[in-house]
């Protein structure tokens, strides 16, 4: 009898484990991947930056950003609204935001590099 009670103690243990360590949740739809995402963060950055330096002051400010914004998009086969659906899926995650933004830092560290050479 003891030895039952202990075989399904253990089979309600393994269970558990197994249950705790599977896969991930998977991302809902329309939301971009990590690798996708840091690749567009990136392009986004740049694009930022560009444009913030070049038109410090200007009127047409909104308008430039927007258009490259929308280029960025295109060049990644996106819209604005699946990029902001997933910006706001990795804020609500920080554990995978702060990873997504470590190889954003670490991507645009490499451009950087890149042109100093």
């Amino acid at each position: 009898m003891q030895f039952i009670n202990k075989s399904i103690l253990f089979a309600g243990f393994l269970f558990f484990l197994i249950s705790c360590s599977s896969k991930k949740d998977t991302l809902p739809d329309g939301i971009l991947k990590k690798e996708a995402m840091v690749a567009v963060m990136i392009d986004i950055q740049l694009a930022d930056a560009a444009v913030n330096l070049s038109n410090y002051g200007q009127t047409n400010f909104p308008n430039d950003k927007e258009k490259l914004f929308e280029s960025i998009y295109l060049k990644h086969k996106i819209n604005k609204k699946i990029f902001e659906a997933s910006f706001s899926y990795y804020t609500a995650h920080p554990d995978d935001f702060e990873k997504i933004y470590d190889e954003v830092i670490t991507g645009l560290s490499s451009k950087q590099a890149e042109l100093a050479k």
